[in-house]
């Protein structure tokens, strides 16, 4: 009858329905994340960079990543991001090794059991371990006394990893001590083993000689003057080839030795602090320097992008008019033509006085210098707030980036990798004194002002109707 076929063709349809569900989403589910979630975070949380999808376009080496946990135990913000490295090449496979299940599996890796969730990343070459805490960014909530999560960095550490399991051989840069230095802040020790680069502290005066295994070596901010032997070590491994990063800082103490070895390559230290009156130039106050970035092969990517380096206290560079000809100095960190140096850094008078030298002066130098089949390079910036990591912050990386451009000319690694860990909060908006002036006058007198008058024109409008 009508009503028994009207009967099966509605359960034919439900069942056929219930069936076409059943085939799109399992056929859904077998589709890439990569294509059916999108990343709608401001900080693109969730996506993964340019950087780490040209990597993986050009591995070549099989990668095994073992997650320290089970599949429907991981950390589903790793396990997303581990399934698009998966999807982007097929030299990476992961294999989940829940610690219940497989207890000694880590014995081989470590001899202390890894954090559960955290991976392990093996080639042919070798294998590291990413501990699971080490992924994530926390700060101590005063109000709590409680440790939160402020930020994500598990693709800077997955994609480190892979480049140095992948790496032939793995650049060294020592860090020079005994002379009252800045112990290196550990936002940069982290940046740099991010590069891949090893870094170990030395003391000049216990060796014969700058290691023949250094990428590059980093003075940071001496207060004291380094020894004629001290000076002759650095030069002689300069000379040979070699490179140097370095940061001085303001010191009433004599520096004869350490300014000869900056005049070696073109440049010295002058003395006193510099201020600059320009409010595009400067953060708020005047000796919270934000120079001009000037064209280089190590700025590419900062000049012309509104990019701001931070330097509070930088003392000026003066650059020497008589070098080699095979010596190349060029100025990368400039003030402006309103700056002027205080010769007396605990002055209370801000505003410059007659016997004040005025700019603009340089506060960072780039030399290069050809030595048979090696390059020198030489970063220097005369201010210690260039590694400070607050500083960094303000500017949203950028001092920290410069630093790693100048690594990366200097190492003789083929790859270096550098993301940084992308923060939960929203990072703070640094802008110079005179834009800072005038959105104040918009967003307090003009734009209320001109909804007052729209107010009172729609009012008076409405009155005459």
């Amino acid at each position: 009858s009508k009503r028994i076929m009207r009967g099966a063709f509605s359960v034919t349809s439900i069942v056929l329905s219930i069936a076409l569900a059943f085939g799109i989403n399992f056929g859904l589910s077998k589709i890439p994340e990569q294509y059916t979630v999108f990343d709608v975070t401001p900080q693109n949380i969730y996506s993964i960079t340019d950087q780490t999808k040209a990597i993986l376009k050009n591995l070549q080496s099989d990668i095994t990543i073992y997650v320290l946990a089970g599949k429907d135990t991981q950390d589903t913000t790793i396990g997303s991001t581990l399934e698009q490295y998966e999807s982007l090449s097929k030299h990476i496979k992961v294999e989940f090794k829940d610690p219940t299940q497989f207890p000694t599996f880590t014995a081989k890796y470590s001899s202390d059991a890894p954090t559960a969730n955290s991976l392990i990343i093996e080639s042919e070459k070798r294998y590291t371990i990413i501990d699971y805490n080490d992924m994530f960014l926390s700060e101590l909530d005063p109000s709590t006394y409680q440790q939160t999560i402020t930020g994500y960095d598990g693709e800077g550490k997955i994609t480190s990893a892979i480049d140095y399991v992948t790496s032939d051989t793995l650049p060294k840069m020592y860090v020079i001590a005994g002379h009252n230095e800045l112990d290196m802040p550990a936002g940069l020790i982290s940046q740099i083993g991010k590069e891949n680069i090893e870094t170990e502290t030395i003391s000049l005066v216990k060796l014969d000689a700058i290691p023949e295994d250094a990428g590059c070596i980093m003075i940071i901010a001496p207060t004291t003057d380094f020894s004629a032997d001290d000076t002759k070590k650095i030069l002689t491994y300069m000379k040979n080839g070699g490179s140097a990063v370095i940061f001085s800082t303001y010191t009433d103490q004599p520096m004869d030795n350490f300014n000869a070895l900056l005049k070696e390559y073109g440049c010295s230290m002058i003395n006193g602090i510099i201020a600059d009156a320009d409010s595009d130039h400067a953060n708020q106050n005047p000796f919270y320097l934000l120079p001009d970035i000037l064209t280089s092969e190590i700025t590419s990517s900062l000049y012309g992008n509104s990019r701001y380096v931070f330097i509070p206290y930088a003392h000026g560079i003066a650059l020497e008019e008589n070098v080699r000809d095979s010596l190349n100095v060029s100025e990368i960190l400039k003030t402006s033509d309103k700056s002027y140096s205080k010769e007396d850094p605990n002055t209370q008078v801000l505003k410059q006085e007659e016997q004040d030298p005025s700019g603009p002066f340089a506060v960072g130098i780039y030399a290069t210098e050809e030595v048979n089949d090696k390059t020198t390079h030489l970063l220097y910036v005369s201010s210690e707030y260039m590694v400070n990591s607050e500083a960094n912050a303000a500017v949203s990386g950028t001092n920290y980036e410069l630093i790693m451009n100048a690594l990366g000319k200097m190492v003789s690694h083929e790859v270096t990798v550098s993301i940084p860990a992308k923060e939960y909060n929203a990072a703070s908006l640094i802008i110079n004194t005179s834009s800072f002036l005038l959105w104040c006058v918009l967003t307090i007198f003009v734009i209320p002002f001109a909804i007052l008058i729209l107010g009172i024109v729609i009012w008076l409008n409405r009155r005459k109707k």
